[in-house]
This record gives C-alpha cells, structure tokens and sequence, in this order.
C-alpha cells in the first residue's frame, strides 16, 4: 500500500517539474519589419502589446480554467483508466483510479497555467503586432 502512495507522489512531482510556469511569448516571423528592427525594439513592441492586453478588459479567470483543467483531466484518465482496466477485468476500478489521477493531474495543470494567457488574449496581442507591423509566427 505503500509503494501504491509512493508512485502517485512521484507522478505528481513529475507533472510538477513537467508543467512549469514559464510565461508564453510570440515568436515574430522574419519579414521586412522584423528584419529593420533591431532586437531590443523587438521586444519592446511585444512586450508593449502584452502589457495592453494585461491592462484591457480581457481578464483570466483563474478559477474556470482550474475548473476546466480539472475535469478535462477526469474524463481522459477515466476513459483511459477504463481501457487499460477492462483489459484485466476491472473496469470500473480502473476508471475510476484513472478519473481520480486525470483530475489531480488537471488540477495541478490548471494551478500552474491558471494566469496565463488564453486564446482570446493571444489573438489580441498578434493583432497589436500585426498593426505594428510584424507577425507571429507561433507562441513559445
């Protein structure tokens, strides 16, 4: 029984080290803009642009995407809880060992990426830059 709390403490310091809470940037594609700007003007229009989008009336809410992590995180390891138990013939034991990891995974997920930016606000910084002149090419 120990060695059963020993691995779920290990697969959740794992997740811990894998989510991080690093903050996303974009990453500017290489047109005539990007390539007249020098890199500290660069980075001054994008962080310009994030600062907008912090200031604007695009606010998170950190609990809905705690929420949402969380039971997005419950389906999938029930559903895969319940593949892998149904091989053995435990089924439900297997969903719902799997539903019970998938919610603290997503849980854990939704508390370390709970302020960063969602699509919307994606959006609103790449439209910023596109009127700056740039364009994004993906988030990093």
């Amino acid at each position: 029984m120990i060695n059963n709390y020993y691995r779920i403490f290990l697969l959740i310091g794992v997740i811990l080290v894998l989510t991080g809470c690093k903050a996303r940037r974009p990453v500017l594609q290489h047109n005539m803009k990007y390539l007249t700007e020098v890199e500290a003007a660069r980075e001054r229009d994008i962080d310009e642009c994030m600062t907008l989008v912090a200031s604007s009336r695009f606010k998170t809410k950190p609990g809905k995407r705690i929420a949402d992590e969380t039971a997005a995180g419950s389906l999938y390891g029930a559903s895969k809880g319940n593949a892998s138990g149904r091989e053995v013939g435990l089924a439900t034991h297997g969903a719902v060992s799997g539903g019970a990891l998938g919610a603290a995974s997503g849980f854990v997920n939704g508390v370390f990426h709970r302020n960063m930016m969602d699509r919307s606000q994606m959006e609103y910084v790449e439209n910023c830059l596109r009127l700056k002149g740039y364009k994004v090419k993906k988030w990093k």
